[in-house]
C-alpha cells in the first residue's frame, strides 16, 4: 500500500487507479510551517489517481483542522479544512491551455512527484487569506 509520503509516477498511478489515504502530520509540511500557529496534529487525506476523458487525473480531498493566527491579534484561531479538487497531469506548459476548465493543472515534467506535496500545495491553498476572528469578543485587541 503506498503512502502519502511517497515519490511515484503519477501517469502509472493513473493508469492503475490508485488510491492513497491516511493522516497527514502538519509537521511534516515545511512551507505550512510558517502559515499556522502550531504546526501540529494532523488533517486526514484522500488522493485518488485515474483516467477520466482520456486525461490523466487525481482528485485530493482533505479535511482536517489547523491553527492559524487572527490578523486582528495574533491570536489563536481554530480553521476547519475541508477541501476536493480535481486536478488533470499535463506534461508541459502548452498542454495547460488545452484543458477544459474543470480541471486544475498540475504540471509535471519529469513524470515523478511526491503525493505529500501535492496535499500540502492544496492544503495552502484552502487556508484562508486574512485569517480573524468571527466574532469581536474572541479578539484579545478588542477586549483590551
Amino acid at each position: 500500500m503506498l503512502q502519502l509520503t511517497e515519490i511515484i509516477d503519477p501517469w502509472n498511478a493513473a493508469e492503475q487507479n490508485t488510491i492513497i489515504t491516511g493522516n497527514c502530520e502538519l509537521s511534516q509540511l515545511p512551507r505550512l510551517s510558517g502559515m499556522v500557529i502550531e504546526p501540529t496534529g494532523n488533517v486526514q487525506c484522500k488522493v485518488r489517481f485515474f483516467q477520466e476523458n482520456y486525461r490523466h487525473c487525481i482528485t485530493v480531498q482533505i479535511w482536517g483542522t489547523v491553527h492559524v493566527a487572527c490578523q486582528r491579534c495574533l491570536g489563536l484561531i481554530e480553521t476547519s479544512l475541508k477541501t476536493e479538487v480535481l486536478l488533470a497531469l499535463v506534461a508541459n506548459y502548452a498542454a495547460m491551455d488545452t484543458l477544459p476548465n474543470i480541471y486544475e493543472p498540475l504540471i509535471v515534467m519529469d513524470r515523478k512527484i511526491k503525493v505529500l506535496n501535492i496535499v500540502e500545495d492544496e492544503i495552502l491553498l484552502a487556508l484562508p487569506d486574512f485569517p480573524v476572528h468571527e466574532i469581536d469578543k474572541d479578539c484579545v485587541i478588542i477586549n483590551n
